[in-house]
């Protein structure tokens, strides 16, 4: 979609800008607005969540704890696992370098859960 308005001073609005990249700034606040608008018509940008803990309790005998952090979000009454980060061994203070990119939609309250877990298997 594009917005046609003309403008009192053409050469001001076009100067220095190359040709098919927006002219106007009304295009480029309306190309951006597109993208934050779900396919519901509510107002969403993506947020990218990092996780880490610090003074983790050493749950393990003979080595420190095997974190690994596990994202939840709530969906009506049941809770929906969105991803879960690598283990880190052996790390009471871990820091994951595993991300979230999540919708938060600005017009609805959502609620998230982070649980962290020890992992002993491998």
């Amino acid at each position: 979609m594009t917005c046609f308005r003309d403008h009192e001073n053409q050469a001001a609005v076009g100067r220095g800008v190359a040709l098919g990249s927006g002219r106007d700034l009304d295009d480029a606040v309306l190309a951006a607005t597109s993208n934050a608008i779900d396919g519901a018509n509510h107002l969403s940008q993506i947020l990218r969540l990092t996780f880490g803990c610090k003074k983790l309790p050493n749950l393990d005998t003979f080595t420190r704890t095997d974190g690994m952090a596990v994202l939840y979000e709530k969906r009506g009454n049941m809770w929906q696992m969105l991803g879960m980060t690598e283990v880190i061994m052996d790390n009471l203070d871990p820091e994951w370098v595993k991300c979230f990119d999540v919708p938060y939609k600005f017009e609805e309250q959502q609620l998230f859960k982070v649980v962290v877990y020890d992992i002993d298997d491998f």
